[in-house]
């Protein structure tokens, strides 16, 4: 389990939270029944950018959500805790961890 109130020493020597291993991890122990209600509502909720989004994955699995972060990625991470899955419901530091991830599992990209 990543420790997220503490900073690993890689994720330092990066200048980052978590390192993508470990917002993978994170994102792995999150159980079914959490995490299936927020994949329905982000399929409803991005179904009008579908097409974008999966244009920039295509483009670039690993990276395409970074020029989103801040703008549409922030928008997103708002829906989500309007919505009530905050940091609180996953029992995680930071949302920024793991949207990214729930994005492309609801959305279904790279299958």
């Amino acid at each position: 389990m990543v420790d997220q109130e503490k900073q690993s020493p890689e994720a330092k020597a990066q200048g980052i939270c978590h390192t993508d291993e470990e917002c993978a991890r994170m994102f792995s122990e999150i159980p079914d029944d959490i995490r299936i209600p927020v994949m329905l509502a982000l399929r409803k909720q991005l179904n009008p950018v579908l097409s974008e989004i999966k244009n920039a994955y295509r483009k670039d699995p690993h990276y395409w959500y970074v020029g989103y972060h801040f703008g549409w990625g922030m928008a997103v991470r708002n829906f989500l805790r309007e919505k009530g899955f905050d940091e609180k419901y996953f029992k995680i530091h930071n949302l920024d961890g793991i949207y990214v991830a729930l994005i492309e599992e609801a959305l279904e990209l790279g299958l």
